[in-house]
């Protein structure tokens, strides 16, 4: 399926989920980057109500409202209260979660099923060469790699909320 589809089919799922109704979820860079794929899907699903709040020319919040089921859920950017980059804020809270590393550059279409040697160290930013040298290189699985980076992501942003709303 096309990104916008699965956007759709993610949005879908949460809001005919009763059990999430009033849920508010968190997004790193929500509004320079997320929303725009956020906002894109939910203008084709019918029955549903997109409400972004926008400050200094950002989305700092997405109000998503499904007609039909009743379910309102909210995406707020967690940068608006924690400036800074993932690995940054990881890093001064302490985290468990360490920030991933991913080949960015790697990542195009022709490339989505990749399997085999891993990508050169070029692909990566800013990696030291001790650690691309601890990557295996036989079998490196793109799709498994970026699920592993993306997931050290959402738990390392749990962490760091969860914390931060201890503190406050």
């Amino acid at each position: 399926e096309t990104s916008l589809e699965l956007v759709k089919r993610f949005i879908l799922n949460i809001l005919e989920n009763s059990e999430l109704n009033g849920y508010t979820f968190y997004a790193h860079n929500l509004g320079r980057f997320d929303a725009v794929f956020l906002i894109k899907s939910c203008i084709f699903i019918e029955n549903i109500e997109i409400k972004p709040k926008w400050k200094d020319n950002k989305i700092i919040s997405i109000s998503i409202y499904n007609k039909i089921t009743k379910c309102r859920i909210k995406l707020l950017d967690s940068m608006q209260m924690i400036n800074g980059s993932l690995y940054e804020i990881f890093k001064s809270f302490n985290c468990n979660v360490n920030k991933g590393i991913f080949p960015h550059n790697f990542v195009n279409e022709e490339r989505l099923f990749y399997i085999g040697n891993k990508p050169d160290i070029k692909y990566f930013n800013n990696i030291p060469k001790s650690y691309y040298d601890k990557i295996e290189n036989k079998n490196w699985n793109l799709k498994e790699e970026c699920l592993k980076y993306l997931e050290k992501d959402v738990l390392g942003l749990l962490e760091v909320m969860t914390k931060f709303s201890e503190k406050i």
